[in-house]
C-alpha cells in the first residue's frame, strides 16, 4: 500500500520527536518570542523616555516664574456646585505642558479684603492641549468654623465672568503620574477629587496607553458626579477603562454601589481576593487618591492593611496637612521644644513636636500667614529666617529656596527660631 504525504509527514515527526529536536526548537521559539516582546517593550519604553523628555524642554522654554495674567475663555456646568473655568493666556504666548495630576496657584483680589486670596486647583484637562488650561471647582459654603473655606470658590462661581482677568501661577505639585510605569492603575476619587484623576486618564488614553485603569468615584449622590457621560464614552471606546461608580447618600440605583469605599469594595469591584503582596507582580495597580483629608486617612489606613506599599500609592487631599502618612500617624509626645520669635508679631512662644508645621504652629496661635497650597509646593507661605534652623522631615520642599528663608507649611524648627512673620 502507498504511504501517502501527510502519513510521511507524521512518521518524520515521529522521527524528530524520538530525537528530541522538536522540544529543541519550541524552546528556542519560546526564547525568542521572549526576547522579542522584552525588545519591542524597552523600544516603546525609550520612545515614552524621548517624548517626556521633550515635554521637560518645552515646559523649560515656555513657562514663568510668578503671576501670569490669564482670560476665562468659558464656563461649563459639570454637576451640582462644580463648575470648569477654561483659561487662555491673556499675552497670547504658547502655554508650557504640564504632569497629568498637577495644579495651578491663583491669586485673587476680593472685594474688602486686606490682602489677596490664594489658592491652588487641579488641573482637568490632559496635557496634549496647549489651547487653554482647565479647571474644575466645587463651590462651597461656608460655614461658622471655617469663614474663609467658600470665599474663593464663591467669588469664582458667582463673579467670574468671560473675559474676566486672573493671577496665575505655572503648574507645579507633585501628585502626578508615573508615566514610565506598565503597571495597571488604581485611581480612587472623593468628590471633586476626581480632577487631578481626569487629567490622568485622558492622557493615558489619548496617547493610546494599554494599561488597565479601573476608576472608583465616590460622591454623595448620583447628581454630584462629574462627566459621566463622558467616562461612559470611555469604556465603550476604550477596553483597558472602567469606571466604578459608589453613591454612598440615598437614591443610588442599579448602575452604583451604595457602599463607603474601603478594601473589602475595593477587592469586590476589582474581583480580587488575594493580599496585595499576593498578586501577581505584573499585575499589582499604582494607586492615586485623591479626595477630602477624612476620606484619604481612612484609605491610607485600609490600603497599609491589604499591603499596598508606600511605593505603590500616591495621594492629594483637600486640606492635605491634615492627612499624615501612616508611619507618621502617632505624633511624638516627646522630642526637641524650641522657642520661636514671631518678630513682626512682636511674639515669642516655645514650640514642641505635636504643635507641627511652622504655619500649623502660627495659626493656632493667632498669626495669620499667607499660605495656598499647604503642602510646599507653591511658595506662597515663604517667610524668612532671621535666626536658626528650619528642617523639613516630612517633605522636601519642590521649590529651590533662596538662603534666609523657609516653607512656613512644611517646615519644622531644627533649633531656636526667629522668622520675619
Amino acid at each position: 500500500m502507498a504511504i501517502t504525504l501527510t502519513q510521511w509527514m507524521a512518521i518524520a515527526l515521529l522521527g524528530l520527536l524520538s530525537l528530541g529536536v522538536i522540544p529543541q526548537v519550541w524552546a528556542s521559539w519560546v526564547r525568542s518570542s521572549v526576547a522579542r516582546r522584552a525588545l519591542t517593550h524597552e523600544q516603546a519604553r525609550l520612545a515614552l523616555q524621548e517624548k517626556l523628555l521633550q515635554r521637560e524642554e518645552a515646559i523649560a522654554e515656555d513657562s514663568w516664574t510668578g503671576y501670569r495674567k490669564f482670560r476665562l475663555q468659558k464656563r461649563v456646568e459639570e454637576a451640582n456646585d462644580i463648575a470648569s473655568f477654561y483659561l487662555e493666556p491673556h499675552d497670547g504666548l504658547a502655554l508650557p505642558p504640564f504632569h497629568p495630576g498637577q495644579h495651578l496657584t491663583f491669586r485673587f483680589r476680593l472685594p474688602d479684603a486686606v490682602k489677596p486670596a490664594v489658592r491652588c486647583y487641579s488641573l482637568s484637562n490632559a496635557p496634549t492641549d496647549n489651547r487653554y488650561y482647565r479647571i474644575s471647582v466645587k463651590h462651597l459654603l461656608a460655614d461658622d468654623e471655617q469663614p474663609a473655606d467658600g470665599v474663593v470658590s464663591s467669588h469664582l462661581h458667582q463673579q467670574l465672568r468671560e473675559g474676566d482677568i486672573i493671577d496665575v501661577r505655572a503648574p507645579s505639585g507633585r501628585f502626578v503620574l508615573d508615566e514610565l510605569s506598565s503597571q495597571p492603575l488604581l485611581l480612587i476619587a472623593g468628590g471633586v477629587g476626581i480632577t487631578p484623576l481626569l487629567s490622568m486618564i485622558d492622557y493615558l488614553l489619548n496617547q493610546g496607553s494599554e494599561r488597565q485603569i479601573d476608576l472608583i468615584y465616590s460622591v454623595r449622590y448620583k447628581a454630584d458626579a462629574m462627566m459621566l457621560d463622558h467616562f461612559s464614552r470611555l469604556q465603550r471606546v476604550y477596553n483597558n477603562f472602567r469606571l466604578h461608580l459608589v453613591v454612598t447618600g440615598e437614591h443610588c440605583d442599579e448602575a452604583c454601589s451604595d457602599r463607603r469605599v474601603d478594601v473589602t469594595l475595593i477587592k469586590q469591584l476589582l474581583n480580587c481576593d488575594e493580599q496585595y503582596p499576593d498578586i501577581d507582580i505584573a499585575l499589582q495597580p499604582q494607586v492615586y487618591l485623591c479626595g477630602p483629608a477624612s476620606m484619604m486617612q481612612s484609605l491610607r489606613i485600609s490600603l497599609a492593611t491589604w499591603g499596598v506599599p508606600g511605593k505603590m500609592l500616591s495621594f492629594e487631599a483637600f486640606g492635605a496637612s491634615a492627612v499624615k502618612r501612616v508611619k507618621d500617624t502617632v505624633v511624638p509626645l516627646d522630642g526637641p521644644k524650641y522657642s520661636i520669635e514671631f518678630r513682626r508679631s512682636q511674639r515669642s512662644i516655645d514650640w514642641c513636636p505635636s504643635d507641627g508645621s511652622l504655619l500649623e504652629f502660627a495659626e493656632a496661635n493667632g498669626i495669620m500667614l499667607d499660605s495656598g497650597c499647604r503642602v510646599g509646593d507653591c511658595g506662597t507661605c515663604l517667610i524668612a529666617v532671621l535666626e536658626g534652623e528650619v528642617k523639613y522631615p516630612d517633605r522636601v520642599p519642590e521649590l529651590t529656596l533662596a538662603m534666609g528663608t523657609c516653607l512656613a507649611c512644611i517646615g519644622k524648627p531644627g533649633s531656636d527660631l526667629v522668622v520675619d512673620a
